[in-house]
């Protein structure tokens, strides 16, 4: 299960930092995972994006606080946990499919 949840984890990890890249030209710096769902929350500011980011942010910062437990000290998550952690992820990143899907350059 822990598997399948880090998995689940770098990939929103992944999702963000191509939302961010895609809006604001780089990538959230640094170790801190609040940082980063403030970081896609300002690369959000002043799109038509900005009032669900703030939504956005929760979801991805939910997944994100488990991070350190599921990769790096390999404790257990109880089923319902891992069951809401992989639909917040999925809801984050299908949301952050359709915000790069608008937002791709022109060919």
């Amino acid at each position: 299960m822990n598997q399948a949840l880090s998995s689940i984890i770098l990939a929103a990890i992944a999702a963000n930092d191509a939302l961010c890249l895609a809006l604001i030209g780089a990538v959230p710096g640094g170790d801190s995972h609040a940082r980063a769902a403030r970081e896609m929350q300002a690369a959000c500011k002043g799109t038509r994006h900005e009032a669900e980011a703030a939504r956005r942010a929760r979801q991805f910062a939910e997944v994100l606080e488990h991070k350190t437990a599921v990769q790096y000290r390999g404790q257990p998550v109880r089923p319902e946990t891992a069951e809401r952690l992989m639909k917040q992820a999925q809801r984050f990143m299908d949301w952050v499919e359709e915000v790069l899907a608008e937002n791709q350059p022109p060919r």
